[in-house]
């Protein structure tokens, strides 16, 4: 029962904002106290639109998942990758949606932290 309650408690720190682009569902998960719901479509439709692979995509259901920080000014503070779809060519096109997609909008003054950390899920869908 503690690890079903602590599962739960998890699933519920993170919003998403969910949208598709050329066979890969692009996700992004935003920590709960950040309730911009416009400032996260936006964040996301950025780095749809910047999200370019003329590859052949890795198999259905395989993941690339990056953890950035955005500082107040909507630079990046960190941009790192958290787990591998498998193809090389495939992570790099999913961080270059990110880094194209920068500076994102400045953080609104409602949100007072220093960052905003952000989890963009990369998965190839049918």
């Amino acid at each position: 029962m503690k690890k079903y309650k602590i599962l739960i408690f998890l699933f519920l720190i993170f919003t998403t904002t969910s949208l598709f682009a050329k066979g890969v569902s692009i996700k992004a998960y935003f920590t709960r106290a950040f309730k911009d719901v416009a400032y996260q479509r936006k964040m996301v439709n950025r780095v749809i639109k910047n999200f370019k692979y003329l590859g052949k995509l890795p198999p259905v259901g395989k993941k690339c998942v990056y953890i950035v920080r955005v500082k107040r000014d909507g630079s990046l503070l960190v941009n790192s990758r958290w787990r591998s779809s498998g193809s090389k060519k495939f992570d790099e096109a999913c961080k270059k949606s990110i880094i194209r997609s920068t500076p994102f909008p400045k953080l609104p003054e409602t949100f007072f932290a220093r960052y905003l950390e952000v989890h963009f899920h990369f998965e190839v869908i049918k």
